[in-house]
């Protein structure tokens, strides 16, 4: 019987750790809450961006798996904000209920392929959506940090909304 590392054990132990937290909040939260008074962006909007990022990282991950170039599809545009603006629109019609089943969905992408990482490539870099290359466990904690980020956007939003 294969047993899972302990580095990995403890890396995905740690991502649902966080996310069991993240879940909560998001869960109880209005996903019409506009997160930022400077923009139309709301808690849906920003779930949404969370799981396009995630599953970036999964596509970036496999294709290291596969021995495949990763490249983002930044599709023309040149800078962060308009990019991120552009994949919110493209998610805006979608439901609450889908936007959590696929944040859901892109975090079991993500536990799957930690498990199928080769162990022996786990010092190796490789490209991330964060156009530089991390090895897994800077990629894991990078998604984190990003998570964390967002999910505090939420929590002071619904905080002053009260």
């Amino acid at each position: 019987m294969n047993t899972l590392p302990q580095f990995k054990s403890d890396l995905i132990a740690g991502m649902d750790i966080r996310r069991e937290s993240a879940q909560s909040l998001v869960e109880a939260v209005n996903p019409d809450l506009n997160v930022h008074d400077n923009s139309e962006w709301t808690a849906k909007d920003l779930i949404a961006h969370l799981t396009a990022f995630e599953e970036d990282m999964v596509d970036a991950i496999q294709a290291f798996m596969e021995d495949e170039k990763y490249r983002l599809d930044l599709r023309g545009v040149t800078n962060i904000d308009d990019f991120n603006e552009m994949r919110r629109l493209e998610r805006a019609d979608k439901t609450w209920e889908q936007v959590i089943k696929e944040w859901k969905s892109a975090r079991d992408q993500l536990r799957g392929l930690i498990i199928a990482f080769p162990t022996d490539q786990l010092d190796i870099p490789f490209t991330t959506p964060f156009m530089q290359k991390y090895t897994l466990m800077q990629a894991i904690k990078g998604c984190g940090i990003h998570e964390k980020m967002h999910i505090t956007e939420i929590k002071k939003a619904l905080e002053t909304s009260q």
